[in-house]
């Protein structure tokens, strides 16, 4: 990596400390092309260098879950998922997770989107308070 590159690095990264590695990536093979630097396929060579530099400790990051998360899910008929899957190349899992909010992928809300698109329903779950909790003794 050149010391323009390492440059660049530093400072995007100072910008904004808590970017995915993967954006990362992105935006540095873009300027690479740009200014014939040598591209990177990897965010984990991304994540030596921070760490070299003292930018980054490995392992210190964590991804922050979807808001609705536990809160809400998507229904829809297994037929429905099965076609989705097919439809965007993934397993039946994949569309399962993507619709109980377990993955907040750029594909998950894709998928979501989707489903409601093509007759899913979106339900949310919310705390009641207990109706029994006032006992009467007969």
């Amino acid at each position: 990596m050149s010391r323009a590159g390492l440059l660049f690095l530093r400072e995007t990264f100072m910008n904004n400390p808590n970017i995915p590695f993967t954006q990362l990536l992105a935006l540095y093979n873009m300027k690479a092309a740009d200014r014939g630097w040598r591209r990177l396929k990897s965010s984990g060579t991304l994540g030596y260098h921070l760490t070299v530099m003292g930018l980054y400790k490995y392992n210190t990051r964590h991804i922050v879950p979807h808001e609705k998360k536990g809160c809400g899910f998507i229904k829809a008929s297994t037929k429905q998922q099965e076609e989705i899957a097919t439809k965007f190349e993934v397993t039946t899992r994949t569309v399962r997770s993507a619709l109980k909010y377990e993955t907040n992928s750029p594909s998950a809300k894709i998928i979501r989107a989707y489903a409601l698109n093509h007759g899913g329903k979106l339900y949310e779950v919310k705390l009641v308070e207990n109706p029994y909790e006032k006992v009467v003794i007969l």
